[in-house]
C-alpha cells in the first residue's frame, strides 16, 4: 500500500519489479564494487564454476546434474547445509574448495553457472561477466537482462532451472565452440562493467533530476 502513494517507484532489477508486480517502477540498476580494477585480460581458465551459499534457495543439485554430463572440471565454492549431502553426491569432476578471497575466485574459472531458484541481483554473475567468464544463468537471476541484452544471447544463455538437458547443451556448446566462447565473452563484459558503483549513482541522480523537474513544472502549472 506504501508503494501506491509514492510519486515514483524505482527497482534495480526487472526480476524485482515483476516480483513486486509493478510494471511502471523504474530500473535503476545497482552497482558492483571494484568493476573498474578488474584486468583487461579475456579468461583462460577452463573450469566449471559455481559460488555461494549451498542451499535449497541456491539450488545446487542443478549443478551436479550439469556437471554430470560434463568432461571437465567442476568447482563449488562456498558451504551451507547441503554441503555435506552435495559432496556425497557430487561426480568425480567436481570438488569443494570451500570459500576463498573473492580476488582468486575466478583464476581457473572458463565458465560460471548461477542455478538459483531466487537470486535478487547477482553480484557473482556479474563479477564473473566482467571478467569475460561467460555465464549460464536461470531466469530467477535479477542481472540477467543486463549481463545479456542481445535477444538472441538472452535465449541462450539464461534458462529455466528445471530443464536440466538444456543446461549440458548450452554448456558444451560453450566450452567446444570458439567462436560462440569469444562472442559470449565479449558481449557479457560489456555489459558488466557498466554495472560499477559510479554508474548506479549516476543513475539514481539522473532520475532524481528527472523527478525533481517534473514536480517543479507541476507546482509551476498548479500556481498559474
Amino acid at each position: 500500500m506504501a508503494l501506491k502513494r509514492m510519486d515514483e517507484v524505482w527497482t534495480t532489477t526487472e526480476v524485482m519489479r515483476d516480483e513486486f508486480e509493478w510494471p511502471s517502477a523504474k530500473i535503476v540498476p545497482a552497482g558492483v564494487a571494484n568493476l573498474e580494477n578488474i584486468g583487461q585480460r579475456h579468461p583462460k581458465g577452463t573450469a566449471v564454476v559455481w559460488a555461494g551459499r549451498m542451499s535449497q534457495e541456491k539450488n545446487p543439485d542443478l549443478f551436479l546434474d550439469v556437471m554430470k554430463g560434463c568432461t571437465h572440471r567442476g568447482l563449488m565454492f562456498g558451504d551451507g547445509e547441503m554441503r555435506q549431502k552435495l559432496s556425497e553426491a557430487a561426480p568425480t569432476n567436481v570438488n569443494f574448495p570451500g570459500w576463498c578471497d573473492p580476488q582468486e575466485l575466478w583464476n581457473e574459472a572458463g565458465v560460471f553457472l548461477g542455478t538459483s531458484h531466487r537470486e535478487a541481483f547477482g553480484r557473482s554473475a556479474v563479477e564473473a561477466a566482467a571478467r569475460g567468464i561467460p555465464v549460464i544463468l536461470t531466469k530467477a537471476f535479477g542481472a540477467a537482462p543486463l549481463i545479456y541484452t542481445d535477444a538472441k544471447l538472452r535465449e541462450q544463455f539464461i534458462l529455466d532451472a528445471n530443464n536440466t538437458s538444456r543446461w549440458r547443451a548450452t554448456l558444451n556448446a560453450i566450452l567446444t565452440d570458439d567462436q560462440l566462447r569469444n562472442e559470449v565473452s565479449n558481449h557479457v563484459k560489456q555489459n558488466a562493467l557498466k554495472l560499477t558503483m559510479k554508474s548506479s549513482v549516476e543513475a539514481i541522480n539522473e532520475q532524481l533530476t528527472i523527478l525533481l523537474c517534473n514536480s517543479q513544472n507541476a507546482s509551476e502549472a498548479n500556481n498559474r
